[in-house]
Order: C-alpha cells, then sequence, then structure tokens
C-alpha cells in the first residue's frame, strides 16, 4: 500500500462550512437574453451586488458589461422589447414574490407598468410587437380583483395599466377536468398574433 502524503493542517485557512458559504456567495448570471436585433445581450447579475441586477453588454463582447439597475431588491429581467430598446424586468420587493413589473430603457430609466407588491403573483411579462399592450399570467380575476388558485394571462395596456385599469383576460388556466394550474409566464409569438405559456397541474398535465 502506497504511503499517503500528510495534509498540512496549518494550510487550511477555512472549515468546511464557511467554505461552502463562500461558494455560495460567488457571483451568478441568471436570466440571460438576446436583443431582437442579436447585438446586445442582457441578463441577470445575483450577489455582485447586495441586490440582483440588471446587465447588458455587447453580445459580440467588443465591450464592458454595463449595469443597468441599482435597487435595494432583486430586480429579475423577463423579456426586451420588440424595439430593442428597452426591457421589461420585475422588482422583488422584500423577496415576497409578488414582483412590480417596469419598462427598463437601456439609459437606465424605469417606468412602472404594473403597481407595486400586488395581492396576487404575477408571471412572466412582455411587450407585445405594437408596443402598446402588456402580456403577462396572474393568479387575479379580473372581474374582482380577488386572488386565485388558478391564474389568467392578460394583455393590458403598458401605458395605463399600473392597478388603474382592468386587463383583459386571455385564456384562464385550467384543465379539460377544470382543476386549477399553475402558469408559467407568458410570451407573444414573434408577430404579436398569439400568445403562448406552459401550465402545470398536480397530476403533471401540461397544456398551451
Amino acid at each position: 500500500m502506497r504511503d499517503r502524503a500528510p495534509i498540512d493542517k496549518g494550510s487550511v485557512s477555512m472549515r468546511p462550512r464557511s467554505f461552502i458559504d463562500a461558494i455560495l456567495a460567488l457571483p451568478a448570471l441568471g436570466r440571460a437574453l438576446l436583443s431582437p436585433d442579436g447585438r446586445q445581450i442582457a441578463w441577470t447579475w445575483y450577489r455582485k451586488a447586495p441586490a440582483a441586477n440588471i446587465y447588458v453588454a455587447p453580445s459580440d463582447g467588443s465591450g464592458p458589461p454595463r449595469r443597468l439597475t441599482e435597487t435595494q431588491d432583486d430586480t429579475q429581467l423577463l423579456s426586451w422589447a420588440p424595439d430593442g430598446r428597452s426591457l421589461v424586468v420585475a422588482e422583488d420587493r422584500g423577496g415576497d414574490e409578488r414582483g412590480q413589473l417596469f419598462r427598463l430603457t437601456l439609459d437606465r430609466a424605469m417606468t412602472p407598468l404594473t403597481e407595486p407588491s400586488p395581492a396576487w403573483f404575477p408571471h412572466g411579462g412582455e411587450i407585445d410587437p405594437s408596443g402598446r399592450y402588456l402580456v403577462l399570467a396572474g393568479n387575479v380575476d379580473p372581474a374582482t380583483g380577488r386572488t386565485l388558485e388558478a391564474s389568467w394571462v392578460f394583455k393590458a395596456s403598458a401605458a395605463r395599466w399600473r392597478g388603474r385599469s382592468s386587463p383583459t383576460p386571455m385564456r384562464r388556466g385550467s384543465t379539460a377536468r377544470g382543476r386549477a394550474c399553475s402558469m408559467c409566464g407568458a410570451t407573444s409569438i414573434p408577430r404579436g398574433r398569439r400568445c403562448g405559456w406552459s401550465a402545470s397541474t398536480a397530476a403533471a398535465t401540461a397544456r398551451s
């Protein structure tokens, strides 16, 4: 049997738990999306600052990343606007997962698209090709404002919604048997004539 080299305990600078904590504290890239013209890429960068922020950089590597947000709460990338001049992002205030959606321009201006900390959970978010409507999913009844177990997919005025006007439901998330299902975002097809989403039930049935 070969002799093993002795372990120099003096070279160990941190305990196992401290080492794991250090690894988990390393910066991590979240959702990354190419701009419609393919010239830029945007992403969410976690743990590079106290809160997650949105960055953008040329897709050909010709320039360094630029930070577009600097908030106290995590900001997550959802989509590019069709014109490639702005993004749709969600700010998760206090970690309650009831994110407020914003339109974020490349010069760092943020315009609210929905109300802050709604009583329901928004999923996804995209501006349609006309630039007039916001498409997203949420577990709220558009007629009463009550939260639901199921979700609706909405099309709402991108300029006027912000919780003050009623969004138009496109389809309710339910299966043929009427069981509630959970929506996973909502996105419009490039020409904006259709909207697609994924949904699942407790029985792992999927529809789109």
